[in-house]
This record gives structure tokens, sequence and C-alpha cells, in this order.
């Protein structure tokens, strides 16, 4: 069983995006939102743009990583809990020009964001060609946390929101 089995994967799998947390040069937490595709072998793929790639030159320095997924907006999930895992990213010097080895990665962002199939249609590509530029990351996580959801924008904080520990790697 994959440590990330450990979470409710209907959830993770619904959210949308998530908050990527790489460390800077200095060791200061950056995040980014970033769509997460779970694999079959309980790893995490995402990518970024070669155009933007500084959450793959934090990762070739520093390769522990985060993912906090606690925004469920758009996954049709009400009170969905809040899924910290926290691991070790990998990120190939390979630059992607195509969905080729990540297409279920490609499938899962043309269904959620339908509107970004314009920009793989001529002329949008010409202009485009940059933003497909890629490199895939692969999270391997180390450690699972799930928290009650966050209350409401409007609703009171609870007194206690203690999270509970569902799996740590070996």
């Amino acid at each position: 069983m994959a440590l990330l089995d450990s979470a409710p994967l209907d959830v993770l799998d619904a959210y949308r995006t998530c908050e990527f947390v790489t460390l800077g040069r200095d060791g200061t937490p950056l995040a980014w939102p970033t769509a997460v595709r779970r694999r079959p072998d309980g790893t995490q793929l995402l990518s970024t743009s070669l155009a933007f790639a500084q959450k793959a030159l934090n990762i070739r320095r520093d390769g522990r990583v985060a993912l906090l997924f606690s925004d469920p907006t758009g996954s049709g999930l009400e009170k969905a809990p809040q899924i910290f895992v926290g691991g070790h990213a990998d990120c190939p010097d390979e630059i992607m020009t195509g969905p080729q080895g990540a297409e279920d990665y490609w499938r899962m962002l043309f269904e959620r964001q339908p509107h970004s199939r314009s920009y793989v249609t001529a002329p949008m590509r010409l202009v485009m060609d940059w933003y497909y530029l890629r490199l895939l990351i692969t999270v391997t996580p180390d450690q699972v946390v799930v928290r009650p959801p966050l209350p409401a924008p409007d609703a009171p904080a609870p007194a206690a929101a203690a999270g509970y520990l569902v799996g740590v790697a070996q």
C-alpha cells in the first residue's frame, strides 16, 4: 500500500489545486497554486513551465516539498478535509514538448479548464509554445496529515481543530 492511500483519495482527487511549497535558496518556503495528478504508484505529478522554472530550480537544490489541499473551490465537495502531503520531489532535466508521458495529467487539466484547449490550436499555439515547454515534477510522499475542513469565511473558527497523522514513511 502506498503512503498516500492512507488519505481519502476521492477527496484528494477532487481538489482542483493545492499549494505546492518548495524551499528557496535561503530556506524560505515558497508556495504556488498548482494542479496535481495522483499516480497509481502513490506519487504525485505536477509540472512547471520552462519559462517559470523556479520550482524546478528549488527542487534540484533541496527536494523537500509540501502539498496542501485546503480550498475545495470547484471540486463539488462541501466541507472537504484539508490534506497535507510532505515529501521529496524529483525534477529531471528532460524538457517535455507535448503530453507524452503525462497524458493523464493533461487530460485532467483540459477537463477542469476547458478554455485551456484553445491554447493548443492554431494560431494560439504559435504564441503559446513557451507554455507547453514543461518540466515534470514527481513528489514521493513521506508524510500525510488529514485535518478538518477550513471554516467558511464568514463562520467563526472552531476552538480546537486538531489534525491527525494518517501516514509517515519509514
